[in-house]
């Protein structure tokens, strides 16, 4: 069994998926988050809120210390593509992709960024969207929450 280590501002769709793929998920608000209370976990995932990216720099500080002092094997970081956040100073060197949520099966248009090490997914695939079976061509009561489809497609890449 691997370990996941979910922060989160508002619950997404990560504690759903993953236990399905044969991940045990640790759920901590970033409210509550302390880098002396955490043990050792496979992957430590991220989710930056959407709004007032200002106010929380102090959070991805802390989780990028948190990522960097206890090396998981992986990382996932996801935001929605923004100037203040990608040219911040704390985000340099961090290896990310680009993806449009509309493939997902997403109802927003504005384009993702997830910084990521896992090298073995691969984002190329051309709208994913078109091939959904049409039961599952349905759009998220939740609009700014990241799509199971792709948390799991994340999730089956890593070996």
């Amino acid at each position: 069994m691997k370990y996941i280590l979910y922060i989160y501002s508002d619950l997404g769709n990560l504690p759903l998926v993953a236990p399905r793929c044969g991940y045990n998920v640790t759920c901590v608000h970033v409210q509550n988050l302390d880098i002396n209370c955490i043990n050792y976990f496979d992957i430590i995932w991220f989710d930056i809120p959407y709004n007032n990216v200002g106010e929380i720099e102090e959070i991805i500080l802390l989780t990028l210390n948190i990522i960097e002092y206890y090396n998981p094997k992986n990382f996932v970081i996801t935001s929605f593509k923004n100037d203040v956040l990608d040219n911040a100073w704390y985000m340099y060197g961090l290896p990310y992709r680009d993806i449009n949520p509309l493939n997902y099966g997403c109802e927003y248009e504005s384009e993702m960024r997830i910084y990521t090490n896992i090298f073995a997914w691969n984002n190329n695939l051309i709208s994913r969207y078109n091939r959904l079976l049409r039961h599952k061509r349905r759009r998220f009561n939740n609009r700014y929450r990241i799509s199971a489809a792709l948390i799991r497609e994340i999730l089956q890449c890593i070996l």
